[in-house]
């Protein structure tokens, strides 16, 4: 397990310890089926729980922008796949700043993302270039441009 695995897994451990969370660090979602092995139903315990973490690479700034254009793509892909492996519930958590060291965890797609993006996360003005930027980066991706991954979670 490397270090952002660790890091999140000991972010929800109480919740990690009572549900057996295992998590599956998955930079191609395409590997997704690799990553599992199996079919959901086929694993062992009867019901699974699976974190799985696509990660959004620090630098350079042009694969930063191009992977944060296609995390949707990236997050609808996972979910296909991960339908397609029996896993009937899902949701998807935008990490911030990064993966390793996130200090904001909040859920994509609801009343907690846009108040965090909103309110918690910095905010630069958006009378300068660089504002205007992440605007239309954050309205174009769904989440806000200094996130570090986004990961979702599975159960069966």
């Amino acid at each position: 397990m490397d270090s952002a695995a660790y890091t999140i897994m000991s972010s929800f451990l109480p919740f990690s310890v009572t549900l057996g969370l295992e998590c599956k660090i998955v930079d191609n979602p395409s590997l997704i089926r690799l990553a599992i092995g199996k079919r959901f139903d086929e694993l062992d315990g009867g019901s699974t729980r699976m974190m799985i973490l696509l990660r959004v690479p620090q630098s350079p700034i042009w694969r930063r922008v191009l992977s944060l254009l296609v995390i949707r793509a990236r997050v609808a892909l996972s979910r296909r796949i991960l339908a397609t492996l029996g896993c009937r519930e899902w949701h998807a958590f935008a990490l911030y700043p990064t993966c390793e060291s996130p200090t904001v965890i909040y859920q994509i797609a609801s009343r907690a993302s846009s108040y965090v993006e909103d309110c918690i996360l910095p905010r630069p003005s958006y009378l300068s270039l660089r504002g205007i930027l992440r605007k239309l980066i954050r309205c174009a991706t769904g989440v806000d441009p200094g996130i570090g991954g986004v990961m979702l979670t599975c159960f069966h």
